[in-house]
């Protein structure tokens, strides 16, 4: 008999002779093994308070192994053996986020979170007192992990907070990650939570890569991430990761009120849940929690960098709502951060695509927080002045929030006698052209240069083509910069008629066939674009995506923005002038920043048009606004990216599985998974033409 090591309620799997066993009994066991084995697991990974020795555990796990090879027909979809992983793809597919993973607000002191709290009663209208929900900030990443009908469907990483990585696969070698859910669950769930190394795990894999030779990991936090991001899982599995659970993002059936019962579920599903977490009435309370867990920080088996303070209840988050990168209804209050002192080797002036010279500090190496730091920003010709901050000076340094190096000050005692003011360039270093500023509007030194200027003029193109704009896969930095030199994109419209250069492509190192195939499919498919991404990639300094976003929802049409730039430019007096001030967030630098560049760059913004079609914004009493639509097998005429560009645009959503709340299934197979999964919750199935129709009102 394998005995049972701690857990009452569970019963004795039996040690029959697996050659003589029934396929009943091998059925039964594996079930009570499967049992077993998560318990143990969830003693080790999440109490930290192992039941039985390594040895027994192994035993537990082999016998599983056993009994499946004999009955593999046998094997449960919560098999313990499912986490040894395997070898994957050559990449790792993307996967969209439902609801994008936004990053926190950062504090630095109480007096923070005290502002933050008397906003939040200002936003709701409110004087009643908010209690918040106070739990350690984890140094890991965040992860999202998807159940349907309480199995683990799919997992993703973050990425940039919209589209992230799949990594499934990899997740489930973590076993403290339950592959299916316990207790009373939602059919769809979303769980939100952070993966993480403890910190003697972290030293052993460094020991083990220092004997392979093979390059040490920083920190816990990189050697999570290098770890979650191994196209062969196996490699995961030996590599233990943890993970905690915080949080639910999309689900079927609303299962909490407050933030404490979110946590209570998310136990009673299996999963662990961050430390010494609790709700918190006062500012004094958050006050004495954070101090106790700065103080406690360096004894626990994990990095921590603070706390967050979470609204505890759920009904005032999703009156809050959230900003563009952040909720409204949380905040972390950041533990000081790291600082150590260094020397200043060099001052280096770096060119963005609006032309702004930002200084660095090439510093010599210095360790802070596991991580060693050689460069820092030092923001404006303002701010070196104001620190008297000079090649050749030793200097304190520390990690913003434990990520951004800064200088903090000058140890003016060590600075040499022979030291002089660091004169700050009065030409670009890029192009020569004249560097000025206005001081009225800006802190700025900007390049005159305009697209004359390589730096701006690659940087340009760099955003021009990153995700939140075109979003052209393979068209990264290093090979914008690569065609940049060799003169095959030099403007926007290069892009479009890369198919010209297909010779001097192909015949580059690192090039082929296959991969210029490649790029242009890419950029093939990108040849139709929504007018905010189209706004947001033209680069135009002070408009973001949100403020494109805006202008577009305002003019609905491209055609209609340029003949109200036009007005403008010929009077400010204007009725379209008045019209343009009127949107939110739009005065008149944001103004002068639209008329100076189609001003300088209008030329260049019709020859992509020559290339590339705008898609109009469609009116919000389109019959598919605010509808949930899935896509299902290949649709005719158009790639998937186009087919979710026009959705967007009549202000529907893009889902990628079918629920309860899907309005429509667009599918031409009637056999696919996501048709049977329609079919039996009554979901409404329209073939790809009848889309269209609906799209275009015909």
């Amino acid at each position: 008999m394998i005995k049972n090591h701690g857990n009452n309620n569970l019963k004795k799997s039996s040690y029959f002779d697996v050659s003589v066993m029934t396929e009943r009994q091998a059925q039964q066991e594996l079930a009570l093994l499967a049992e077993e084995i998560a318990f143990h697991n969830k003693q080790y990974h999440q109490k930290d308070a192992p039941k039985i020795s390594d040895a027994a555990f192994d035993a537990l796990y082999r016998r599983n192994a056993i009994l499946e090879k004999r009955f593999p027909h046998l094997k449960r979809k919560d098999s313990p053996t499912m986490r040894i992983g395997h070898t994957g793809e050559d990449g790792f597919k993307k996967i969209y986020h439902k609801r994008p993973m936004l990053s926190l607000s950062n504090a630095f002191t109480i007096d923070d979170v005290r502002d933050f709290l008397n906003k939040s009663k200002r936003f709701l209208r409110s004087q009643e007192n908010i209690d918040l929900w106070v739990e350690p900030k984890i140094d890991g990443l965040s992860a999202s992990i998807f159940y349907k009908n309480g199995h683990l469907h799919h997992a993703a990483t973050r990425g940039d907070g919209y589209v992230g990585e799949d990594v499934t696969a990899n997740i489930k070698t973590i076993h403290s990650i339950p592959h299916i859910l316990h207790g009373d669950f939602p059919d769809t769930i979303e769980i939100r939570g952070e993966i993480y190394m403890d910190k003697q795990d972290f030293i052993i894999l460094n020991t083990e890569q220092h004997r392979a030779g093979a390059k040490a990991f920083s920190n816990p936090r990189n050697a999570a991430a290098g770890s979650l991001r191994q196209l062969d899982s196996r490699i995961t599995a030996r590599r233990k990761l943890s993970f905690f659970a915080y949080f639910w993002s999309e689900t079927s059936i609303f299962c909490a009120q407050t933030m404490q019962q979110c946590h209570k579920k998310l136990q009673e599903w299996g999963f662990a849940t961050p430390p010494q977490c609790r709700r918190c009435s006062t500012i004094d309370q958050v006050e004495n929690m954070y101090r106790k867990i700065e103080a406690n920080r360096a004894q626990v088996g994990f990095d921590m960098d603070g706390i967050v303070c979470k609204v505890n209840s759920m009904f005032l988050q999703r009156r809050l709502g959230s900003i563009a990168k952040s909720p409204r209804w949380a905040i972390a209050l950041k533990f000081p951060a790291q600082r150590g002192r260094t020397k200043v080797h060099s001052i280096d002036v770096q060119v963005g695509r609006t032309g702004a010279l930002t200084p660095v500090a090439n510093l010599a190496p210095i360790t802070l927080g596991g991580v060693v730091v050689t460069r820092a920003t030092l923001h404006n010709k303002d701010e070196i002045a104001r620190k008297d901050i000079r090649q050749g000076d030793t200097v304190i340094v520390q990690r913003a929030g434990d990520v951004i190096p800064q200088i903090i000050q000058v140890v003016l005692h060590k600075r040499e006698k022979n030291s002089t003011s660091y004169t700050f360039p009065t030409h670009c270093p890029a192009c020569g052209s004249i560097a000025m500023r206005n001081k009225a509007l800006d802190v700025v030194v900007r390049c005159s240069g305009g697209l004359d200027c390589k730096a701006q003029a690659v940087e340009s193109i760099k955003h021009f083509v990153s995700r939140r704009a075109f979003d052209i896969v393979g068209l990264g930095s290093r090979q914008v910069e690569e065609f940049f030199e060799d003169g095959l994109i030099k403007t926007y419209a290069d892009i479009f008629i890369l198919h010209k250069h297909r010779e001097r492509i192909v015949a580059k190192e690192g090039w082929g066939e296959r991969s210029f195939t490649n790029l242009l499919r890419a950029i093939e498919s990108r040849r139709t674009i929504s007018f905010a991404r189209f706004l947001f990639a033209l680069g135009i300094r002070g408009v973001g995506y949100n403020t494109a976003a805006s202008l577009a929802k305002k003019y609905r049409t491209f055609l209609a923005f340029q003949d109200a730039v036009d007005h403008i430019r010929v009077s400010k007096t204007t009725f379209a002038y008045r019209n343009m001030k009127n949107i939110h967030a739009i005065g008149d630098s944001i103004i002068d920043d639209i008329l100076l560049f189609f001003i300088k760059r209008g030329a260049e913004v019709q020859r992509v048009l020559k290339y590339v079609s705008v898609l109009s914004v469609i009116a919000s009493e389109h019959v598919l606004n605010e509808k949930n639509i899935v896509f299902s097998g290949i649709l005719p005429n158009m790639t998937r990216e186009q087919a979710k560009m026009l959705v967007e645009n009549v202000g529907a959503k893009v889902s990628d599985t079918v629920s309860k709340s899907t309005d429509f299934l667009v599918c031409e197979n009637a056999t696919s998974t996501k048709v049977k999964r329609a079919q039996k919750l009554g979901v409404k199935i329209i073939s790809p033409r009848h889309f269209m129709g609906m799209v275009y009102g015909i």
